[in-house]
């Protein structure tokens, strides 16, 4: 990704054709820089401020984007009125803001609100500036000169994006598909996401674990409805640092040196042939015996055979204990060596492990036909499971018959038990994969096998929720189950608030958090919600709160 580009020479200045204005956004933010960005573009030309990675003030020299004209866009100022105002400016030497308190028409509220549209606009209009040139000056030198707002960067992010690169965001996230990235913890404390992905934001449990981005784009799409969605999330995501690279990224391939140019040899001159006796002689005499080969050699001939029958026998051997694990182990799970929640990265990497013991190198071509039976033979076995451990459909049909024989053989409370807490690991895989009407049957027998567990009542109604065919009533009455066996359930308590927030209840949610984290302080999916629901209430305040809480509240 152009992502790159930053992170490998930094922020100092350049042009805006090979660096977009977002990605200037979050690389500051990622790096929690404070500073002042200078953007130039012809004779237009703005200063956007940092502190600690949140851009706080901003400057334009375009008109329309300063204050008194932003108010008359919205229809707060007449034309006549915004240009009196600037008169006063000019006479008594106010700013804009002090020129409309003294009116004593408008609240600080509301004049607080109009100067955050008004910076608003000027950093979102530069973001879709194509041509032009940044250049950053770190430092804090500036702070006591400007004022300081909250402006919300994955937001501004989130809205240029929408509004002016949304086309080049498939292009961009293609070329880094093969990447591994995980979620970067710490940024909850101080923003909220956009409100469009604030109700889903549990959809970040993906990135809880490595995840390579073309695995998670399928997920996103099936949890927010819209790839268009999708890309943005991922993508706002990534330019901001929330996901971090957990590999290195690929170095482009050298272009390969120009061959040497090769020029034919000059004709060799023409010599006159001259017909003797002793030529003939010499070209029908019979050739000379070929000399016996040397000892030295014949010796390295013996040992290399010796050394590719020692070759031979490793490989052959390495097959046949292959075989031998993949006949004795008791599934596809064992043999891979993981265990029911093993996540599709997970999977093909331990494939690869088994895949690299099927090898036929370093036996040369002629040597490895022998054995290519036995090494198909094993290959086929190994993409046989994988494709049942990946495809829910398919491992849903050989986990259902698996689970049959082994509740056959479960004839007492300890077995029992055992088996459906694995129910429950069987379940949770199928949830992480968005498969949760497969989920939901895997949870039911879990609790069948073992109803006074609340756990497994927890579950069944999570997945009635998460079904496509949503069940609210049903999911909140499993987990009032749950909680009526023990109040103290933690991850009852998590998907109760969850269902809260989706649903629009934040006060009931943040209740249901508070108790998930008080039943158990490790909790890290409910607290990563209390801190966002404390984000995003804060900006609510910042926002609405000052313009409507404290102008009713003065009226």
């Amino acid at each position: 990704m152009a992502l790159g580009l930053l992170q490998e020479r930094g922020l100092k200045q350049g042009e805006l054709a090979q660096v977009q204005l977002v990605k200037i956004l979050g690389y500051l933010y990622a790096r929690k820089k404070t500073g002042c960005l200078a953007l130039t573009r012809g004779r237009a030309s703005k200063e956007i401020f940092f502190f600690n990675g949140m851009p706080v003030y901003a400057t334009s020299t375009t008109p329309a984007e300063h204050l008194l004209e932003v108010m008359v866009q919205f229809r707060k100022l007449s034309s006549e009125d915004a240009q009196q105002l600037r008169i006063l400016q000019k006479e008594k030497t106010l700013s804009a803001e002090a020129a409309l308190a003294s009116l004593e028409t408008f609240t600080a509220a509301e004049i607080y609100c109009f100067q955050l549209e008004s910076l608003t606009q000027m950093v979102m209009s530069a973001c879709g500036w194509n041509k032009g040139q940044y250049q950053f000056q770190e430092g804090d030198h500036f702070l006591a000169k400007v004022p300081m707002f909250d402006l919300n960067p994955l937001e501004l992010i989130y809205q240029s994006v929408q509004k002016y690169h949304a086309l080049n965001l498939a292009q961009e996230l293609q070329q880094a598909q093969e990447r591994k990235v995980r979620l970067k913890h710490g940024w909850e404390q101080a923003l909220a996401l956009p409100a469009v992905f604030y109700q889903h934001s549990d959809i970040l449990d993906l990135f809880e674990q490595e995840i390579s981005i073309g695995e998670s784009i399928p997920s996103l799409h099936q949890e927010l409805g819209d790839i268009a969605d999708a890309l943005l999330f991922l993508y706002l995501l990534l330019v901001t640092g929330l996901l971090e690279f957990t590999d290195q990224e690929k170095p482009a391939a050298p272009a390969p040196a120009p061959e040497p140019e090769t020029h034919a040899p000059p004709p060799a001159p023409v010599k006159t042939a001259y017909i003797s006796t002793r030529r003939i002689r010499e070209q029908v005499a019979p050739p000379a015996p070929r000399p016996k080969k040397a000892a030295a050699e014949t010796r390295r001939q013996a040992a290399d055979a010796a050394n590719l029958e020692r070759q031979t026998a490793e490989v052959r051997a390495r097959l046949e204990r292959l075989e031998n694990d993949l006949h004795q182990s008791a599934g596809p799970f064992e043999a891979l060596g993981i265990d029911e929640r093993a996540r599709t990265l997970d999977i093909q990497k331990a494939y690869g492990v088994l895949k690299n013991r099927c090898r036929l190198e370093p036996l040369p071509a002629e040597a490895q036909a022998p054995l290519l039976e036995k090494q198909k033979a094993l290959e086929k076995k190994l993409n046989e499971w994988v494709q049942v451990l990946t495809d829910p459909e398919a491992r849903m049909a050989f986990e259902q018959k698996q689970f049959l024989e082994e509740k056959r053989k479960a004839w007492n409370l300890p077995l029992t038990q055992k088996l459906a807490q694995r129910e429950l690991r069987r379940g949770q895989w199928y949830l992480e994969a968005n498969r949760p009407e497969f989920a939901r049957r895997r949870f039911e027998q879990a609790l069948e096998l073992d109803p006074e567990q609340p756990l497994y009542y927890a579950y069944v109604g999570w997945a009635y929720y998460r079904s496509p065919v949503r069940d609210l009533e049903k999911a909140q009455s499993y987990l009032r189950q749950a909680l009526q066996i023990n109040p103290k359930l933690d991850q009852a308590h998590y998907f109760l608030g969850i269902i809260c927030k989706r649903e629009g209840d934040e006060t009931r949610a943040e209740q249901h958090f508070h108790q998930a984290v008080e039943a158990n302080p490790n909790h890290a999916q409910a607290k990563r919600e209390l801190d966002l629901i404390g984000s995003h209430q804060k900006q609510q305040e910042g926002l609405l709160g000052r313009l409507f809480g404290k102008s009713n509240a003065g009226k």
